[in-house]
Formats: C-alpha cells, sequence, structure tokens
C-alpha cells in the first residue's frame, strides 16, 4: 500500500478457499510511514473475476489490543510450547464507527474483513479490492476468494454452547443491570451477535429449583400432601430463547446441588418432615428447607423434593411443543452437579438414580472429571478436551466435550496467549473423538477481570478462559478466537460431509491436522492446503 497507508513488507498472497453458507475472512495489516489518523477502509470491488462490481458486502472491523498476562497452572498443563509472548494482543473486533484508529507511524494496525457467502453464490474464482485512505492518500490491496460448489448444511451438526454470566455491568457503564434490562441484553444484544459465530445451545439463568414458586396442596379425602410447583420461570427463559434463537438446539439447566471434592457429599435441600411425616409449612417462607448431605443414598425428603419437582417439570416440559413436532423436554438437559470427581461420583448416581426413577424422561448433561458415573444415568457425558480419549462415551450415551481453564500446554484451547489455529481445530478434536456437543463455561463473565476486561483479559483465570467477547454499552462485540471458533464448527460440517461419502477419507483428512486429543498439525500452510482439498474432494463427489 501507498503512504500513508504503506505495506513494510511484500504480501505472500494465497486464494481463500470457502464453501457457500461460510464465511471467508481477510485480515490486513494497515501501515503507515507517517502515521494516519482515522484511515477509512472501503471495499471497491467484490464480484466473479473479469467482471465488475460488489457481488457480497463484508462486515468490517478494527482489531483492538489487549493486555494478557501469563496465567498458567501446572497442574492443568502449564504454559505452552509455542506460548505466544508480546506485551499487547489483538482480539476484539471493533465495529468501525465504534473504535477510532490512529497508526502510529511505522507501525500497523489489523483490519478484519468477513464476507458471509450466501447460499445463492454462483461457484467460481472471485476478485476482490479493499480500498484505505487516510486524507488524501489511499492504498488498495488485491484479493482472491475461491467459492466452491459446495453448499454447507442449513443444520449446523454442532451442538455449541458458552455459558452466560448473569452479572453484565460491563455492558451498563459499571452500573447495576435489573432482571427486566438483563432478559434484554440477552435477548437483544447477545443472542443476536453469538448466534451468528455458530452458539446454538444456551444455559438457563433464573429458571431452577430454587427458583419456582412452591407449596402444598393436601387431599382432602385422604390427607394426602403433595408438593407443587410453578414453572413460570421456564416458561419465560425457554421462550426468550426460542424467540431469539430458532435453531436453538439444547438448553442446559442449572445445576441442582454442587459435590464437595474432600468428603465426597453432595449437598442437597430437602423438604423438611413433622414427626408423623407430614411436611411442615411455613406462612412465611412458604415450604421451609434444610441442607442435606448424599453421599450414596438419597435420604426420603431429598427425594420427596425431588420427585415432586422433576416429575413436574418433566410434564410441563412435555406439553410445550416445538415447530417441528419435539417438544421442550427433548431440548432440555439437567446437571447435578459441575464436574463430579471419582470421590463424588457415588453420590451423583445416587441422585440421578433417584430423578430417574421419578421423571425418566429427564436427560442429564455433566461436565466431568471421572469415569465412575453410571452410563445408564448420564446421558451426554462431557470430558475435558485433555481427558476425552481416556473417557469415552459409553452404551447408548452422546459424547459432549468442553474445555475451561483446562487443559493447559500444548493441548488446543482457546486461550489468547497460543496461535489461533489451536483455537479453530478445538472443533477437529470434536469430530476426532465423536463429540455431538461442545461447552465452555465463559461467555461473558468480565466481572473475573474486574469489570475491565480491554485493561487485562487475563483475571481469575488465564486469558481468553472467562469471555470470548467484548462489551460495549448495550453491547457487544466478538473476537478473532470467536471468528476462529465459527470456521471450526464449519471444519466440522465439512468433515461430516466427507463422512456421509467415505468415512474413511474423513478420518484421513483429520488425521493430518488432528492426530489424538494431544497432538496436532498447526502449521497454518498446510491446513490451507488441506482446507482446499478438503472442498475439492467435497465438489468433485
Amino acid at each position: 500500500l501507498t503512504k500513508p497507508v504503506a505495506a513494510s513488507y511484500s504480501p505472500a498472497y494465497d486464494t481463500l478457499a470457502v464453501a457457500r453458507g461460510e464465511t471467508a475472512t481477510l485480515q490486513l495489516l494497515v501501515f503507515a510511514d507517517d502515521g494516519a489518523d482515522n484511515p477509512k477502509p472501503e471495499l471497491v470491488s467484490f464480484a466473479p473475476e473479469g467482471t465488475e462490481g460488489i457481488i457480497i458486502n463484508p462486515e468490517m472491523h478494527w482489531e483492538r489490543y489487549v493486555k494478557c498476562s501469563p496465567l498458567w497452572h501446572s497442574w492443568a498443563g502449564g504454559a505452552p510450547s509455542d506460548e505466544i509472548i508480546a506485551d499487547t494482543y489483538p482480539d476484539p473486533l471493533m465495529p468501525l464507527d465504534k473504535w477510532d484508529v490512529r497508526i502510529v507511524p511505522g507501525q500497523y494496525v489489523p483490519l478484519w474483513v468477513e464476507f458471509h457467502i450466501p447460499r445463492s453464490a454462483a461457484p467460481g474464482l472471485y476478485r476482490g479490492e479493499m480500498k484505505v485512505s487516510s486524507g488524501a492518500e489511499s492504498g488498495t490491496y488485491i484479493f482472491f476468494v475461491r467459492i466452491y460448489d459446495v453448499d454447507l448444511p442449513e443444520k449446523q451438526g454442532l451442538k455449541v454452547v458458552n455459558w452466560m454470566s448473569g452479572n453484565l455491568a460491563a455492558m451498563n457503564n459499571g452500573n447495576g443491570v435489573d432482571m427486566d434490562l438483563r432478559y434484554d441484553l440477552v435477548m437483544n444484544s447477545i443472542i443476536p451477535v453469538v448466534r451468528e459465530y455458530g452458539q446454538n445451545s444456551f444455559q438457563l439463568m433464573y429458571a431452577n429449583m430454587s427458583a419456582c414458586a412452591r407449596w402444598v396442596e393436601t387431599d382432602p379425602e385422604t390427607g394426602e400432601q403433595k408438593l407443587m410447583f410453578d414453572f413460570n420461570w421456564f416458561g419465560k427463559e425457554i421462550g426468550m430463547f426460542l424467540e431469539a434463537c430458532p435453531e436453538l438446539q439444547m438448553l442446559h439447566a442449572q445445576p441442582v446441588s454442587s459435590g464437595n471434592r474432600s468428603t465426597g457429599e453432595i449437598r442437597l435441600t430437602g423438604i423438611i418432615l413433622d414427626g408423623d411425616g407430614k411436611i411442615t409449612v411455613d406462612d412465611t417462607n412458604g415450604v421451609p428447607l434444610k441442607g442435606y448431605p448424599v453421599f450414596d443414598e438419597v435420604p426420603r425428603e431429598v427425594e420427596m423434593l425431588l420427585g415432586a419437582y422433576f416429575s413436574q417439570l418433566q410434564e410441563y416440559l412435555a406439553s410445550h411443543k416445538l415447530p417441528d413436532g419435539r417438544t421442550w423436554l427433548d431440548i432440555y438437559t439437567q446437571s447435578i452437579a459441575d464436574e463430579p470427581t471419582d470421590i463424588v461420583a457415588p453420590a451423583w448416581n445416587a441422585i440421578a438414580g433417584c430423578i430417574k426413577k421419578h421423571a425418566p424422561g429427564i436427560k442429564f448433561m455433566e461436565p466431568i472429571e471421572t469415569n465412575k458415573i453410571e452410563p445408564d444415568l448420564l446421558d451426554y457425558p462431557c470430558p475435558t478436551l485433555g481427558a476425552i480419549a481416556g473417557n469415552p462415551a459409553r452404551g447408548n450415551q452422546i459424547q459432549y466435550m468442553y474445555t475451561c481453564m483446562q487443559p493447559q500446554g500444548d493441548y488446543a484451547n482457546r486461550f489468547i496467549r497460543m496461535p489461533l489455529i489451536k483455537t479453530r481445530i478445538t472443533h477437529w478434536v470434536n469430530y476426532r473423538y465423536d463429540a455431538v456437543g461442545y461447552l465452555h463455561w465463559g461467555l461473558t463473565y468480565w466481572e473475573g477481570a474486574d469489570y475491565k476486561p480491554y485493561e487485562d483479559v487475563t483475571g481469575t483465570y488465564p486469558g481468553g478462559d472467562m469471555f470470548i467477547v467484548y462489551p460495549g454499552y448495550r453491547e457487544i462485540y466478538p473476537s478473532i478466537r470467536l471468528s476462529a471458533m465459527r470456521d471450526g464448527i464449519n471444519d466440522y460440517d465439512l468433515l461430516k460431509m466427507v463422512e456421509e461419502i467415505s468415512p474413511e477419507m474423513a478420518d484421513e483428512f483429520c488425521g493430518r491436522v488432528v492426530q489424538n486429543n494431544a497432538t496436532y498439525n498447526t502449521d497454518v500452510a498446510s491446513f490451507r492446503k488441506l482446507r482446499k482439498d478438503i472442498l475439492e474432494y467435497l465438489e468433485s463427489h
């Protein structure tokens, strides 16, 4: 590019290779010998080679730099051997009208350009020209995109969820957020962004057992008591998620308890019974609750509570239809105690067995750190990426996988201080181990960075673990890691398409990148060639 927006190097040219339904991503480094204030990027042309005009308009973002302090844990693997060490790192994708850019003389600013390829696009080679201007000076960049005669499936194959924090003060200038505003932000600001990047599943926020109003009904003839629940919270939240994300694939309910990794107990709340076995009612607090430890047997009071709650919840969920004929029960999953270990497994099994006895239609999805969970009780086992090779699904179980602050070391994850390709190939690991779903706990946990994610993304956990989007005033901004995640989700679907033609060829393609959950080829040039090989294979079959 010419001054003042100039290139200090000879760029390496490559043709972007995409299927219809994918996103072609272009990253430009905008350089200015003499500096530039608020350079203006624009697309001059993008059309099949030999023609003129703009067939597809892109979304453009300036990449903002953030501090990411080192924070690794030896027990989780420690720092990766390919750790990227820098003063600051590009991650937030800022809309052009939300971020003023000044290019310091001799330095550059990265520009992120995304072309969402419509399914109606004609296949072939497209020529594009980007222009960046500053005052009277400007520079141009020519690029090429090949759109293959391949259509990404209309329905995404991988179920993807990032759990949300209910604390959204960072989206409200640091001020508190009441429930009405919180729902508004989730429905109208958060979901519309993340669903465009492949998130099609969500965790319920307030719809849980403790939030459901409860009372006791007594049969006047028999005197038999029955604990009743009001599921209005479920109707409100599930309806909201379905409206904001019509392609919703799965709902994750919050755990009903927590496990103690030292004692092995899971502490649950149960109803209080009087000496005659009657439910004691408190007019002020409704049904008083008392904590009961569970080891390998569920106390009577706890079973009465769980049995009443889940049998009625099952009936409620089954009574609400989805457009495709399924019900809310078909997309609902329940957690009992997050990340149970070997010592907690007996209590987990006891509680799950109790619930299944009263509500066999309720399905469980649990991030696990043990293989001692009974496979007939856990429908969707979800080990970490680092443990999935040694803890596969058994029997009729359906495999999930998750990452969090672990695994570290050279494993794939989404930490900022590691090469971006490792974020993308996380979903190649999903494919390698037949995982139909992927979970990460941190979508919007900005409180872990003291609500100041732009100052230092590292806080309570390693940088990139607590959130993968950034807050603006009542809006959010994506990140280059979220974009890489979407690319990996699309890769997963392409591998599935190859698998339908030849499982052996799909395995060969995947094996060029992921040999097992700990060994990968992260050479970018090899990866880009492989992507072209996959698209050419699909186009020819």
